[in-house]
């Protein structure tokens, strides 16, 4: 049985406090086309959810990673299982859109959660939530 996989990326600029939101191009695969939204990648076949974090931020911000931390495990209304990850980035001024994004942009976390939170296709697990605040303060 292949169940569908899917990594959402939690990018942080510790230094700044500051969280990636990325806005994915119009005639793409992603529920969130046009939408302003934490990161995310499917998983493709025999690939770990870390190295779908490292590739989806690379592929979509140009970015480097590390510290990935595992925060919370979902299912989307879709029924693809969706792994949750913090992670540091290591050149966040070298964010800029990639293969399937239209705009990335650091955003103050307590703003990125509230625009997160009005993504009603993809609700935050509650650690996640937490983690942003966390981040906020």
């Amino acid at each position: 049985m292949n169940e569908k996989r899917a990594v959402v990326m939690v990018a942080v600029w510790e230094r700044k406090r500051k969280v990636l939101l990325v806005r994915k191009v119009e005639g793409g695969s992603s529920q969130l086309v046009g939408e302003l939204a934490l990161p995310g990648e499917t998983l493709e076949f025999r690939e770990t959810d870390s190295d779908a974090v490292h590739r989806g931020l690379g592929e979509e911000a140009n970015i480097e990673v590390e510290g990935i931390t595992h925060l919370a495990e979902s299912v989307s209304y879709g029924m693809t299982k969706i792994g949750w990850y913090s992670c540091t980035v290591q050149n966040p001024d070298d964010a800029s859109p990639g293969s399937d994004a239209e705009e990335v942009r650091w955003y103050k976390a307590n703003d990125a959660l509230s625009i997160c939170l009005n993504l009603p296709s993809h609700p935050l697990p509650d650690a996640v939530k937490d983690f942003l605040r966390r981040v906020h303060r």
